[in-house]
């Protein structure tokens, strides 16, 4: 059972959430970006990020991305106009346009370019949205594990993920894209420890559900955000 708490926050776990390949995107094309480096500067590059997976992301001061390894070799010429960094072998590029595909860590292009928006592999998925702005699932082969379907699909964490369908509701689908608990929400947030938080908009207040859609507050709280992980007040 929960400890009561007479605040209108309740302070649960937390949880580090991705942002999209979108917001990643524009705030990487800074020119003046801050982002720390832990190699040496070189004036090669107008750019370096930090290494991800035994590469760095490089850029051109004429906007072309590769990237190297540890000796400072490019491993992957610059030839693209944009790169993210490596996750589970892969990595998000682009190649002169918007759409969105992945390279492996010989730079080929396992994925082509076809997706509006995309994000880094996790546990063999990623989520991408197709032209017709829909959110789904592929596979390391770009094969759909979940059709394009949602307006909105986060990560999968405890074996959920909550998404949001064309009528602006929130449920969860399992893993094989089934709706396991019906989209009936204005907002929601990812499982910890068996329990999500889930928002009523009428009510204009937030509570805790279980795994089963079973709720376990009442909608009384203004906010209940994430901050360490196995944490429950």
């Amino acid at each position: 059972m929960l400890k009561r708490i007479t605040k209108t926050v309740i302070v649960l776990a937390m949880l580090v959430v991705t942002p999209t390949w979108g917001q990643v995107r524009k705030a990487n094309q800074s020119k003046g970006s801050t982002k720390s480096q832990i190699v040496k500067k070189d004036s090669r590059w107008e750019y370096k990020d930090d290494f991800h997976e035994g590469l760095a992301r490089v850029r051109t001061s004429e906007g072309k991305w590769g990237y190297v390894n540890k000796a400072g070799k490019i491993v992957i010429p610059v030839q693209f106009s944009f790169a993210g960094n490596f996750y589970e072998g892969m990595a998000t590029i682009q190649q002169g346009g918007y759409d969105i595909g992945y390279i492996d860590k010989t730079g080929k292009v396992v994925i082509p370019c076809q997706w509006k928006d995309a994000w880094e592999f996790s546990n063999g998925m990623a989520q991408v949205m197709d032209k017709s702005n829909r959110w789904g699932v592929i596979d390391k082969t770009g094969n759909f594990l979940i059709s394009a379907q949602f307006r909105v699909i986060n990560r999968f964490c405890e074996g959920l993920a909550c998404v949001c369908d064309f009528s602006d509701k929130w449920g969860y689908i399992d893993k094989t894209g089934k709706l396991v608990i019906p989209h009936q929400w204005d907002g929601a947030k990812s499982f910890v420890k068996g329990k999500a938080a889930v928002k009523d908009k009428e009510k204009g207040k937030w509570a805790l559900i279980d795994k089963t859609g079973k709720l376990l507050t009442p909608f009384q709280y203004s906010n209940i955000e994430l901050i360490r992980m196995g944490l429950w007040e």
